[in-house]
């Protein structure tokens, strides 16, 4: 009898850790959800589609406490299967650094043929992940997760595509700064 009681402590605490674990892994450090989220405040959201190409939609929000006056806007990508839609946010300080990752992957990464499997990728503080990879057969794709612990929410496209994305994202951090600009 003791035995069973140890072997089930054992077990209840073993899962305890592996779900504060899951937990920590999906906490966002995102300035945007942080302020979405804070507590005592009369919150305002605003989304403003960008567009959508290739199971990818790009929007961006705008939030503001009506009680301090104060905003923060992002880029928010949603990817989804054939169950659930996953969102991803791009604080605005964040997508200056993510235009020159894709930029730097079209002009320098993509006229390349990879000779191991090779990523190169951008990680935000809301755990986006866009970047290429390359395949078995010596071929990038480009890639766009909304969540990085979760693979469900990866979405693949051509590389052919990469300048869509880039447009999307440089209409984004335009609509940004209008938004927060504008009184």
């Amino acid at each position: 009898m003791k035995r069973i009681l140890f072997i089930l402590t054992v077990l209840l605490t073993c899962t305890g850790s592996i779900s504060a674990q899951s937990i920590d892994e999906k906490k966002s450090d995102s300035k945007t959800v942080a302020f979405r989220d804070r507590s005592g405040s009369l919150m305002k959201e605003e989304i403003f589609n960008v567009g959508k190409f290739n199971r990818v939609n790009y929007d961006v929000m705008i939030y503001t406490d009506l009680i301090k006056n104060e905003k923060v806007g992002s880029l928010r990508v949603t990817t989804s299967d054939s169950r659930y839609l996953y969102y991803g946010y791009l604080d605005s300080d964040e997508i200056d650094a993510t235009l020159k990752t894709l930029s730097y992957i079209k002009d320098n990464v993509l006229s390349t043929v990879p000779s191991t499997d090779t990523k190169i990728e951008y990680n935000s503080r809301d755990k986006v992940r866009i970047g290429v990879s390359a395949e078995a057969n010596g071929k990038w794709v480009v890639y766009i997760y909304a969540h990085s612990y979760d693979k469900d929410t990866r979405t693949t496209f051509s590389s052919n595509d990469l300048a869509k994305m880039i447009d999307a994202i440089t209409q984004a951090q335009t609509m940004i700064t209008n938004k927060l600009t504008k009184k």
